[in-house]
């Protein structure tokens, strides 16, 4: 999508999953590629690193990825991030987690996503997974804004569901990201279920992939 309608290179990280391959093992599949590209993107593909992106257990990872090449490599800047329903607290503990409609089995629920984090981080206790190399929204996205050129964090565009278990993530993330001085969009969707926007030729799913293009072009565009 990207690709075609921003006339972007666009790349898929093929990181290592759970259960065979546990924390940190996606952790540092991202944080290499994004390195590399930071590092060869101009000389591999004509032009530098300018957004990261990532749905779901992807968007923490798009997050974690953010958050880490701003402590490796500063003088980077992205134009962008975009992150669709992640799940950013991996201990599940926010108030949307238990409540009844997360029960409910659209796409996922709060079982499933139990199972999931279970798989991902076998043995942590809650006390682990609010480490923020874990969960990226115990970061303290202040002081990494702080640490950088600019003092703040890229724009970001945060979208979810009101009917996912993950949607207090969303909206806990998108106003850290905003106190922490960094330009933040948050949408959120009436009746969206997890991963609402994968299903194509819906209406709320053709408008995520319209404001999600002109996000793209329009952070692309200050950066020429």
């Amino acid at each position: 999508m990207f690709a075609n309608a921003c006339q972007l290179t666009a790349i898929s990280v093929g990181y290592r999953h759970a259960p065979e391959d546990p924390h940190p093992a996606a952790n540092h599949d991202c944080f290499d590629a994004a390195e590399y590209l930071v590092d060869h993107a101009e000389r591999d593909y004509g032009a530098r690193l300018l957004f990261i992106a990532g749905e779901s257990a992807g968007g923490c990872l798009a997050a974690l990825t953010t958050f880490h090449l701003i402590q490796s490599r500063p003088a980077h800047r992205l134009a962008g991030v975009i992150l669709l329903f992640g799940v950013f607290d991996l201990t599940l503990g926010l108030p949307q987690m238990s409540l009844p409609e997360s029960t409910r089995p659209l796409v996922t629920n709060a079982q499933m996503l139990h199972n999931f984090i279970n798989a991902y981080t076998p043995g942590m206790s809650d006390s682990d997974r609010r480490d923020a190399s874990v969960s990226p929204l115990y970061e303290d996205m202040q002081a990494l804004a702080d640490s950088i050129p600019g003092n703040s964090l890229p724009a970001a565009l945060f979208l979810c569901g009101t009917a996912d278990p993950l949607l207090d993530d969303t909206f806990l993330m998108g106003m850290k990201w905003m106190i922490a001085g960094g330009e933040a969009i948050v949408k959120i969707y009436p009746g969206g279920a997890h991963g609402f926007s994968m299903f194509r030729e819906t209406k709320d799913a053709e408008e995520v992939a319209a404001l999600q293009i002109q996000f793209v072009n329009e952070k692309a565009a200050n950066e020429v």
